[in-house]
């Protein structure tokens, strides 16, 4: 084999890699960055089977008094479930996770509800009954809370008093947008199961769960994001906002986390200003089953935690 022949031969296996490459990071972008993905779907579905586990219970919806609103955010129309809890002034917006949608985070509605808030639960963007085709695990997600915050007030009221929760994606999505510029309505936020930076769970859910390594598919994966969700992965950091965030922060993990490491709700703690923060870790919990394993003590936590700043 001459020079030439094993130049081109090395050109040809660099051109093939490349290929490869690209393919693979494109496919870790569709199957897990876009609403019809089919990661997403695949833990949809066993986390629908699965409901009993977590204590959540979609018929609850059916026995409290729902109204479902819409409004418009630039392209996409935004779904909304709330239940008005007689003449109370105190509001709870709750969000749901990764390719999940409102009746998801029936426990907590139910428990805010029980305490006479009333409840705020949106399908996010590409979830639900919300229009959408990308998903950008709480970074343009956060802007689209900010504006259902503003909507809360005009339904509820100037002197409403607002807390906003939200579980894995969702906690992610409030914690970022704890750092924006909040009417005072907001006293406080808490955050179950939320990660630290969406790059860095997405890196360690393709380490922990497939046999692929991450370089192969992330960088290229976050390359598309950017191109088509407008979104770097890398800046849906919601420990940077913590960092920022004045606001008061409760932070709740499961200590048996495996599909979110409990670690990052501990670096979140670590980065806050600690003065008006919590963290409450749960021993042997799963992702987002802090609630369903001990309801009472999680209740208990949750409320001498949002009374200190909701009456």
């Amino acid at each position: 084999m001459s020079a030439l022949d094993i130049i081109i031969a090395c050109f040809c296996a660099l051109i093939g890699f490349f290929i490869i490459f690209v393919s693979c990071g494109f496919f870790a972008y569709f199957v897990s960055l876009r609403r019809k993905g089919i990661a997403g779907k695949v833990i949809n579905k066993k986390f629908q089977s699965e409901l009993a586990s977590y204590k959540i219970d979609y018929k609850w919806w059916e026995t409290v008094p729902c109204e479902n609103i819409n409004f418009k955010i630039k392209n996409e129309n935004i779904s909304v479930t709330t239940i008005k809890n007689d003449s109370s002034k105190k509001v709870a917006i709750l969000v749901h996770g990764y390719f999940g949608n409102f009746k998801d985070v029936s426990p907590w509605a139910k428990m805010f509800y029980e305490k006479g808030y009333n409840i705020v639960a949106p399908d996010l963007m590409s979830h639900g009954n919300s229009t959408g085709s990308k998903i950008t695990m709480g970074f343009i997600e956060k802007n689209h809370l900010f504006q259902l915050i503003l909507k809360s007030v005009d339904w509820f009221g100037k002197d409403c008093q607002i807390v906003l929760f939200g579980e894995s994606m969702g906690g992610a999505t409030v914690l970022m947008c704890s750092e924006q510029n909040l009417p005072k309505n907001v006293k406080c936020v808490v955050s179950d199961s939320a990660y630290s930076n969406a790059y860095k769970e997405m890196k360690h859910t393709i380490s922990k769960r497939t046999f692929l390594p991450p370089f192969m598919f992330l960088p290229v994966a976050n390359f598309f994001s950017i191109i088509f969700n407008k979104c770097n992965l890398k800046k849906a950091s919601p420990i940077d906002s913590v960092k920022k965030a004045s606001l008061p922060l409760l932070f709740i993990h499961g200590k048996s986390d495996k599909f979110v490491p409990s670690s990052m709700s501990v670096e979140m703690f670590e980065a806050s200003n600690k003065k008006n923060c919590k963290l409450y870790l749960v021993e042997n919990a799963d992702h987002i089953k802090s609630y369903a394993t001990n309801p009472y003590q999680y209740e208990k936590v949750v409320f001498s935690f949002v009374d200190n700043y909701v009456n």
